[in-house]
């Protein structure tokens, strides 16, 4: 009796059918990719808020510990020396001589550097070059500002903090700066001055640097120059002089009152710039 065993057969893939698979996985990856991307930016926006919320309360709460008064940007009482960033992380809880507040290394600009190192105790000489991602208004943390009365504007219309790079161009935005001296190559240069190499986190800053500031005129305000803020520049394209924004459609700006707005591109620049003013006598409002 013969026996007849069942052939095998090899089944291969042809080219015009490996193309078809590769199509479709190609596909798949175009229509999933922008969905992951939003998914990310949507997450580092929402730490960004909420680490702006958390500068903000510490702002409230080193101003109720100090009679209504604000940390301000020269250093003076009552930070004791510190820069306005030290001084609120220290509200926080942290310390002034270890690391690097965390939330100043959350997020690098787009196309920048950092350099890690620790902080100088007590706000003293400045120790390493360590860029922030924040930016505080120089018309709000200033001497004397006390939230209780130097902000007839609003504290809910009243910007205070809002991103911005850690460098831009060859200038960098130095967490523990308070001093009156802006930084060159070949050292220290009177301010104001466009071509400082360092500088302190701040925005709105003027005459201390060379910043576009509001110039409020019948209860109008618009900007020193026709400029309100930057939406991802390359750093090589970035402009220290006003802020700069490392999240996708606009910038996140932070209120006295607590409260966090994402301002578009599009935004006036009376409505822009009235909200920086705290005591401009306008009514405007980001929303």
């Amino acid at each position: 009796m013969t026996v007849h065993m069942p052939s095998r057969r090899r089944f291969a893939a042809t080219l015009t059918e490996v193309l078809v698979v590769i199509g479709i996985l190609a596909v798949l990856v175009a229509a999933l990719l922008p969905a992951v991307q939003s998914v990310r930016s949507a997450a580092v926006r929402t730490e960004a808020m909420n680490t702006t919320r958390q500068l903000l309360l510490a702002t409230r709460g080193f101003a109720d510990a100090h009679g209504g008064r604000v940390p301000n940007a020269d250093g003076r009482q009552p930070n004791s020396g510190w820069s306005v960033p030290v001084a609120l992380w220290v509200q926080m809880g942290g310390t002034d001589s270890t690391q690097v507040p965390p939330f100043f290394t959350i997020r690098s600009t787009p196309r920048g550097d950092a350099k890690s190192g620790t902080m100088p105790p007590g706000g003293g000489p400045l120790q390493v070059i360590e860029g922030c991602s924040f930016a505080f208004s120089g018309l709000v943390y200033r001497d004397g500002m006390r939230l209780d009365s130097s902000v007839p504007d609003g504290l809910s219309t009243t910007v205070a903090i809002s991103e911005h790079y850690k460098r831009c161009r060859q200038t960098g935005f130095h967490y523990p700066d308070t001093g009156s001296q802006c930084y060159a190559a070949s050292g220290q240069i009177p301010c104001p001055a466009a071509t400082s190499v360092g500088r302190r986190t701040t925005f709105a800053d003027y005459p201390m640097f060379d910043d576009v500031y509001p110039v409020t005129t019948n209860g109008v305000t618009v900007g020193s120059l026709p400029l309100t803020f930057q939406v991802q520049p390359a750093v090589e394209q970035c402009d220290a002089r006003i802020l700069n924004s490392s999240l996708p459609g606009g910038i996140l700006t932070g209120m006295l009152d607590g409260s966090a707005k994402f301002v578009r591109p599009g935004v006036a620049a009376e409505v822009f710039w009235g909200s920086v003013t705290p005591a401009g006598g306008e009514v405007v409002s980001l929303d």
